[in-house]
């Protein structure tokens, strides 16, 4: 018994001085004693600098812990001085007693004062390359025998302060610079849902940009099933910058988004979109847009759908839902519908001053088109629109087919509804070959033209007013305005009936020539030329327009026109023939319209007019004499038919019958 005793003695003697020395070692330990040895084992390893600045403190029992002070890791050779990183403290800590069951306790990750700077040079070369691992070869698979039992992780928060990241590409010349950087979670493990709020500001130096950005949402991650979800997820970003000048662009984002890795497939459920910006980037210095809708994404095989979509701008809302196949080589599919459209509103438009201040632009500069865009996609969609607004025109009940395949867009069939009329019509961009070609065929049936082209081109630039059919079917090709000018083919039907030619200048020249069919003086010519019919067929052949049978009748005078347009060129040859409309026998008089579009040039053929009038005196003289003659000759007739009868009647008297 006393040896048992004994025994109990020396072994309760024995963990004492164990415990002793444990603790007399855990207490006397001071990592700073190993900072130049850590330094040492770093350089070998890396081939860069490490310096330990700041105190090293550890503790042992009962939590496995690590606070590390201020330290910098240097950068790669060939990319300065600055270092590549550097930290003001690091703190981690995991209970001991856990790890024996397979289970990571960690407090709180404390990651302070963070700053990486990433580089990459002129040739390519990046400072972290040399840190990276040689690939292993491919067919070497990891031995399921070596793989590491589960352990279940619980890490009791993230919180990263006053980081920075700066982003150097000398390549594509960006330089991108976050900071500060923070990060903040609740409790983090598998299957428990946390709190995460992240916020940082980002900064730009080409095109210069200024933006902040803050997210919070609810996370929640299961290794099991791998999937992810970030419940109420609200996104956060205000930018400034070259892109928003005098002004400033703000992005709110709500959703509720879910994901599973394994299968590839995420949804963003009940999202929220609304974008607010300032300044002169936008029309009218404002935007106002918010969308509303539901996004799948089928990663694995390349499929993403936005269905119940509501987009809000202004004082339009398009609804409707779209879907988009294969991202390398898409294929869309959309049908999208809006009671009020307006264009002028949501898109960007120069004021006069900025028109007239600006370089008129150059017809010979290519035109850049995203061919390899065009023929790659497919697009089968819709688009139905109550009212539609742009370049100052307004339509109504406008249907559009819109179908890509293969480089060939077209727009067929479209419908609407315009100034009291109706288009129909069909259009086409090619691009299936090195040089793009255009197509455009459409029908207009009594609109009210002079509305349509005050609206679109102005008071100044509207010239025909009137009720108006026309028929349009052109086609061209090139790679700059002036080749498709130049290109420009295909015909053009004009009729229009009661309205009038806004041109002051052709009023005044056709009132000077019915003046001088009349023989009297001019009158003073009004602004515009009215019209009782107006027609014309014009038929166009690389750029220049050629017409043989243009009609103009008004209450004064009869007009037939001859003469060709060169588009090519911007210029005309036109001479219009005047008659009155009580003579419409009567040779009319040559008002002739030449020169530049910006400058044309009217006037009256006087040579032509006097030979036409000389040549009507003299038929009228010959008129005249015939008249006389038939007269005298009538005269002489009856007088010598007198004569005859009154010495017939003598001759008779002298003879008895009885």
């Amino acid at each position: 018994m006393k040896l048992i005793k004994y025994l109990f003695i020396a072994i309760f003697l024995l963990i004492v001085v164990v415990i002793g020395a444990g603790a007399f070692f855990i207490n006397t330990l001071d990592l700073n004693n190993y900072k130049e040895l850590i330094v040492d084992k770093a350089k070998q390893a890396t081939g860069r600098d490490l310096i330990i600045s700041g105190d090293i403190e550890h503790t042992l029992w009962p939590r496995l812990g690590l606070t590390l002070g201020q330290t910098t890791f240097g950068n790669a050779p060939g990319f300065g001085d600055t270092p590549m990183a550097t930290v003001d403290k690091v703190n981690i800590n995991v209970a001991v007693l856990p790890l024996l069951k397979s289970k990571v306790e960690a407090s709180k990750l404390i990651l302070h004062g963070l700053k990486v700077n990433l580089h990459t040079n002129a040739q390519g070369v990046t400072n972290w390359d040399d840190l990276m691992p040689d690939e292993a070869p491919a067919d070497e698979k990891p031995s399921e025998s070596s793989a590491s039992p589960a352990v279940d992780v619980v890490i009791n928060g993230v919180e990263i302060t006053d980081a920075e990241l700066l982003w150097q590409d000398d390549q594509a010349g960006t330089k991108v610079q976050i900071a500060p950087f923070n990060l903040t979670t609740g409790e983090l493990g598998d299957g428990k849902a946390t709190d995460v709020k992240m916020d940082l500001r980002l900064k730009n130096a080409s095109p210069v940009m200024d933006a902040s950005l803050e997210i919070v949402t609810k996370a929640l991650f299961d290794s099991k099933a791998q999937t992810l979800s970030l419940q109420g997820l609200d996104v956060d970003l205000h930018s400034t910058g070259e892109s928003f000048p005098n002004g400033a662009l703000v992005v709110d984002l709500t959703s509720d988004v879910s994901g599973n890795f394994a299968t590839q497939k995420y949804s963003m459920q009940n999202t929220d979109i609304k974008i607010a910006g300032t300044g002169d980037a936008f029309p009218e210095g404002k935007l106002d847009v918010s969308m509303q809708t539901t996004i799948d994404a089928d990663v694995a095989n390349e499929a993403l759908s936005l269905s119940s979509l509501v987009i809000s701008m202004l004082d339009t809302q398009l609804t409707g839902e779209a879907s988009v196949k294969s991202f390398s080589k898409p294929d869309v599919k959309f049908s999208l519908a809006s009671d009020l459209l307006d264009l002028d509103k949501l898109l960007p438009t120069s004021s006069a001053e900025e028109k007239a201040e600006s370089t008129p632009a150059d017809e010979n500069e290519a035109i850049e088109l995203p061919t390899k865009t065009l023929r790659d996609m497919r697009v089968n969609g819709d688009i139905s629109v109550g009212k539609l607004i742009v370049s100052g025109m307004t339509m109504t009940n406008v249907n559009a087919t819109v179908t890509a395949k293969g480089g060939l867009l077209q727009v067929t069939p479209m419908s609407m509804n315009l100034y009291d009329g109706t288009m129909k019509g069909k259009a086409s961009v090619d691009v299936r070959n090195d040089t793009p070609k255009y197509a455009l065929s459409t029908d207009l049936a009594d609109v009210q033209i002079d509305k349509l082209s005050m609206d679109f081109l102005g008071e100044e630039q509207a010239y025909l007013r009137g009720l108006s059919n026309l028929s349009l079917d052109v086609n061209t090709t090139g790679n700059s305005v002036a080749e498709l000018k130049r290109a420009l083919g295909g015909k053009v039907d004009l009729n229009a009936g009661n309205g009038a030619l806004r041109d002051a200048k052709l009023a005044a020249n056709v009132e000077k020539a019915a003046a001088f069919l009349k023989g009297r003086e001019p009158k003073a010519a009004g602004e515009e030329l009215v019209f009782d019919k107006l027609f014309g067929t014009f038929n166009i052949t690389n750029g220049l327009t050629d017409n043989k049978d243009f009609i103009l009748n008004t209450p004064i005078i009869v007009a037939k026109g001859i003469g060709k347009v060169d588009i090519g060129q911007s210029t005309t040859d036109y001479t219009i023939s005047i008659g009155l409309s009580e003579e419409p026998g009567k040779c009319g008089i040559p008002v002739t319209i030449k020169g530049p579009f910006d400058k044309l040039s009217y006037g009256v053929d006087l040579k032509t007019a006097l030979k036409c009038t000389q040549s009507a005196k003299i038929e009228e003289k010959k008129e005249e004499l015939k008249q006389e003659f038939e007269e005298k000759k009538e005269e002489k007739k009856e007088e010598l038919k007198e004569k005859l009868n009154e010495k017939l009647g003598d001759k008779l008297k002298g003879i008895k019958l009885f």
